[in-house]
C-alpha cells in the first residue's frame, strides 16, 4: 500500500462501520472525520516503519491486527475531550510494535539505522572496545534496544590511543545503514 492509496477509505468500506461503532456514532455527521482518521492511522503505521507489503495491496486487504489498530487509533484521536486518548495511544503503539516485530514485516520491511540513536556507555579505555547502546524508535516514544550481532555489527577506528575514536555501527537485516559514533578513548 502506498501513501497515495490511503484515501481508499470511504463510508462504504467494511472497516468504516467497525470504527464508527467503536466510536459509538449513530449519525453521519462525523463520517469525513472518521475516514480521515482511518487514513491517518495507515499513514502513521507506514511512517513508523510497518512494511507496505505487510499491510497489503489496498485498504481492503488489511490484516486483522492492522484493522484493529485503525479502530484503536480512531478511538484515541476522535473528538476534542478524550480522557482515554493516552491509554488508546499506548495500545495502538503496542500494536504497531507487534507489526514491526513480526517476521513477515521483517522479510519485507527494512528499518533504517538513520532513525536510531547510538552512544558509548561507561568509560571507553584506549585499546578496548567500549559498550554501545543502540536504540531504535518503535511506536511513538518507545525505544527498543538493538543487540550487537543480531541487529548490528560494530567496528572501531582510532581506539588504540587516548583521544577521539570512532565506532561504526552497521545494520544487520532488517536494519540497514550505518551510524558513526565518535567518542573519547581515555588512557589505559
Amino acid at each position: 500500500m502506498t501513501i497515495e492509496e490511503l484515501d481508499g477509505f470511504t463510508n462504504e468500506h467494511p472497516l468504516f462501520e467497525s470504527v464508527k461503532n467503536a466510536l459509538r456514532l449513530s449519525t453521519d455527521k462525523a463520517d469525513s472525520e472518521v475516514t480521515g482518521l482511518m487514513s491517518a492511522a495507515i499513514h502513521d503505521m507506514l511512517v513508523k516503519g510497518v512494511s507496505a507489503d505487510w499491510l497489503g495491496t489496498d485498504v481492503d486487504s488489511l490484516p486483522a491486527l492492522a484493522r484493529q489498530a485503525v479502530v484503536v487509533y480512531a478511538k484515541a484521536n476522535f473528538g476534542y475531550d478524550n480522557d482515554d486518548a493516552d491509554r488508546f495511544l499506548k495500545v495502538y503503539d503496542s500494536m504497531v510494535a507487534t507489526m514491526l516485530n513480526s517476521s513477515h514485516n521483517a522479510v519485507y520491511g527494512q528499518r533504517s539505522l538513520s532513525k536510531a540513536t547510538a552512544r558509548v556507555t561507561g568509560e571507553a579505555k584506549a585499546g578496548d572496545m567500549p559498550t554501545l547502546e543502540v536504540l531504535y524508535p518503535v511506536g511513538g516514544a518507545y525505544l527498543m534496544e538493538l543487540t550487537e550481532g543480531n541487529d548490528y555489527t560494530v567496528s572501531y577506528e582510532h581506539n588504540l590511543k587516548a583521544g577521539t575514536a570512532l565506532a561504526t555501527v552497521t545494520g544487520v537485516a532488517p536494519y540497514v545503514g550505518i551510524i558513526t559514533v565518535p567518542y573519547t578513548a581515555v588512557g589505559a
